[in-house]
């Protein structure tokens, strides 16, 4: 007797369309005199994006809002190092 053999069945994954895949993205509320909405632009598109509520946002646009927090906060690291070694250099005078 031949054993039969299990079938192999291909299936053909079909590309996830990005901008078909929303997250949910909150922005603190504005202080002092900034404005109440961010702006961002994705090929050719724009999104005016709401502080202070929930927010839902195709995940291209979550991943520009994402890496411009990490650069804004990168920039503040490197002002507070700066700051520092001018204070030390300061104290020497």
């Amino acid at each position: 007797m031949a054993k039969a053999e299990p079938k192999t069945e291909i299936i053909e994954e079909k590309p996830v369309d990005a901008m078909t895949v929303m997250e949910t993205v909150y922005l603190p509320r504005p202080t002092g005199k900034e404005e109440n909405y961010v702006f961002v632009g994705l090929n050719g598109k724009g999104y005016t994006i709401m502080k202070g509520m929930p927010v839902k946002v195709p995940k291209p646009v979550a991943d520009i809002l994402n890496e411009s927090l990490r650069n804004e906060q990168k920039a503040d690291r490197w002002d507070e190092e700066q700051q520092a070694k001018l204070g030390q250099a300061n104290r020497y005078l």
